[in-house]
């Protein structure tokens, strides 16, 4: 045979030359259209905070709402202060904290604490959207922070610290970013005429006669004026009814109080109650006369160590019953045409005039001792009234108190502010 077997190789075509599997079952991976994966989650929106809620709207958005909680308070109305503070959590606001100022028995006034639970809370996103409705509230009077007297407080004027006291009984209790509604005003206890504003304002009317008319009062003259620092038992006395006319400034000066003057004051225009009340700046278009209506020295040294003297010389003038202060001056020997005399000068200061008497006992001996000159003004031929005086000083008084540096606070708000008042009663808030 001419064809050789096995001339064609068994396996020249190898088998798998197409490999199974070169359409890979399964390239198009499971998922990848993704059957069965979890979908996308929009983000969680986070929670409001307080100090978001409190900033919508400047606040006011937080001050609407707590004010219409509080005014479910019973006395709500008869508040004369008031300042709350928020509490929240989980973006629900869940606690009103309130300090408030109500009347007490009479004059007397409270400054109290509570609380107001929201039961369960109240969404702060619900407020703003105004749809916050069918909460609970449930309210507990905590305590009471500071007690006072009104009228007193009212009686010492611009001295008063008690807005500060409340100021800072606010912030410690419910703390310093507490926001106020409503702040304490100094009250107006009914003043009919100069006499009540005298007696039921003394400290308002020191302070601002000090304020604006010390300064007059103690001018000598053009060049020169006494020293504030050496005045000692002055007081103001007010003249007039309805209105001040003038005002007498009464007072002891010098180092040792030696010096005695009676000083009046009169207005180019009557001042009416309500600018001392108030303290208004109306005062400062008041201007002044002055005029030195007394003035007498003495020597302290003397004074109470011869009352018996003084007594007899009184007695002498008339004045049996003393109503007063009473002061001596030794006037010493004098020769007079109708003989060897001693002389002395008397005063009485009482509240409604001061009395000064001048007298000169006649004597013969070599120098009138006090028992002696007693004896001698038994026999009115023995002395002479040389001078009498009589200075009117009616009018309602006030005791005179320096002036000092002072510091008060005021309160707006949350924002405070420091107000200096400086020993001559100006003022600058910093």
């Amino acid at each position: 045979d001419t064809e050789t077997p096995g001339t064609e190789t068994p396996g020249t075509d190898t088998p798998g030359t197409d490999n199974p599997g070169t359409d890979n079952p399964g390239t198009d991976t499971p998922g990848t259209d993704n059957p069965g994966q979890t979908p996308d989650v929009p983000p969680v929106e986070p929670e409001m905070t307080l100090q978001e809620f409190l900033a919508h709207n400047n606040g006011q958005t937080a001050k609407d709402f707590a004010v219409d909680i509080i005014d479910d308070m019973t006395n709500y109305n008869s508040m004369k202060a008031l300042a709350y503070s928020l509490e929240a959590g989980d973006g629900n606001l869940t606690k009103v904290n309130v300090v408030y100022l109500i009347d007490g028995e009479g004059t007397q006034r409270k400054l109290m604490q509570a609380e107001i639970n929201i039961v369960g809370g109240v969404e702060m996103e619900d407020i703003i959207a105004g749809t916050a409705e069918n909460f609970t509230t449930t309210t507990e009077t905590t305590g009471t922070l500071l007690t006072f007297d009104a009228k007193e407080e009212a009686n010492k004027g611009s001295s008063s610290t008690i807005q500060t006291q409340i100021e800072e009984a606010i912030d410690d209790a419910i703390g310093e970013d507490a926001e106020t509604v409503q702040q304490y005003q100094m009250e107006n206890f009914e003043v009919a005429d100069v006499a009540g504003l005298a007696q039921e304002m003394p400290e308002q009317v020191n302070t601002v006669f000090n304020q604006h008319f010390l300064d007059d009062a103690l001018k000598a003259d053009r060049f020169t004026s006494l020293d504030a620092s050496k005045i000692s038992n002055a007081k103001w006395i007010l003249k007039g009814d309805k209105e001040i006319t003038d005002v007498d400034f009464v007072f002891h000066y010098g180092d040792q109080g030696n010096q005695i003057y009676v000083i009046n004051l009169k207005f180019n225009r009557n001042l009416t109650l309500d600018e001392i009340i108030n303290n208004a700046s109306t005062l400062t278009s008041a201007s002044t006369t002055r005029t030195q209506k007394y003035s007498f020295g003495f020597d302290p040294a003397i004074q109470g160590t011869r009352d018996d003297l003084v007594n007899a010389l009184f007695k002498a003038a008339g004045v049996n019953e003393q109503k007063g202060t009473r002061y001596l001056k030794d006037l010493g020997e004098f020769t007079m045409d109708y003989g060897l005399t001693h002389g002395y000068t008397i005063v009485e200061i009482n509240e409604g005039e001061v009395r000064e008497y001048t007298i000169q006992v006649i004597h013969t001996f070599a120098y009138l001792e006090d028992a002696q000159a007693i004896e001698k003004l038994s026999n009115s031929a023995n002395y002479k009234i040389t001078k009498t005086q009589v200075i009117d000083i009616t009018g309602a008084s006030v005791e005179y108190v320096a002036q000092v540096a002072k510091t008060l606070s005021a309160r707006t708000g949350t924002t405070k502010r420091r107000i200096i008042t400086t020993a001559d009663g100006k003022q600058f808030m910093v």
